[in-house]
This record gives C-alpha cells, structure tokens and sequence, in this order.
C-alpha cells in the first residue's frame, strides 16, 4: 500500500506547474488593445528550448481560449498562439526582444470561414499584474 501512494504522489508532482510559475502577459497596442495571459508560461524558455503556451486573450469583456509554442535563442521568444472567439479564429506570430520584452505580432485570422490579415502590432511582454479576475 505504501508503495502505492508514492507513485501517486510522485504523478502529481511530475504534471502539476512549479510553486514559483507565474502567468505572463502580452499587451498589443494596435489594432486591438487586448492583452494574451498564458497560464504558468513563466519562467520563460532559456535559448534552445521550448514551451507550451496555454492561456486566454481578454478583448474588452469576451475571455478567448489561446494555445500555443514558445521558443527561445537567448536573445528573442518566438510565440506562434491560435486563439478562438465566437466566429472567429487568430493566428498570431510573435516575437519578442528578451532585453527589451518589446516585440511584434504578425497576426492572421478566420471569420465565418473568410480569411483576413491583420496589421502588425507592436506588443511588450512581462509578468501579469496581480488580479482577482483572471480565468483559473
């Protein structure tokens, strides 16, 4: 029986985010101000390695489901994200200066099956501010 809980234990262990992962944020500036959250993205990947994106878009009071990779060479974050709301699909590419945390997307999206292009945008990423009305 002993033997037993300790595999259990170690399971969780193995797939729950580490105590000190924190969300982090991606603010757009145009053409849409809305703000990416990826759940527990940080701390960011470190040169030569990868990482789930999970997470939701806030478009004024609409909370969008997003998901993704992230992949860094010590120098940029590359984040390719598909994010879904209602009738309409994004694609987004972004990248991000890791000394600057200032970068751009090159967004792309699907609305009622017609696909638009969207303008690219400057962003800035960091941690998420502390709030009490984020998605769990």
């Amino acid at each position: 029986m002993k033997r037993f809980s300790i595999v259990v234990l170690g399971g969780a262990l193995l797939t729950a985010p580490p105590a000190w992962a924190q969300d982090y944020c991606i603010a757009f500036a145009y053409p849409f101000t809305s703000v990416l959250v990826g759940k527990n993205f940080y701390p960011l990947p470190r040169r030569g390695q990868c990482k789930q994106w999970l997470g939701w878009e806030s478009i004024g009071q609409q909370l969008a489901a997003s998901t993704g990779s992230a992949c860094s060479d010590g120098t940029n974050l590359v984040l390719t994200i598909t994010t879904g709301s209602n009738e309409t699909i994004f694609h987004d590419i972004i990248t991000i200066d890791l000394a600057t945390a200032q970068g751009n997307d090159y967004p792309q999206g699907e609305q009622i099956g017609q696909a638009f292009m969207s303008y690219p945008s400057a962003v800035s990423g960091g941690l998420c501010p502390p709030t009490n009305d984020s998605m769990p």
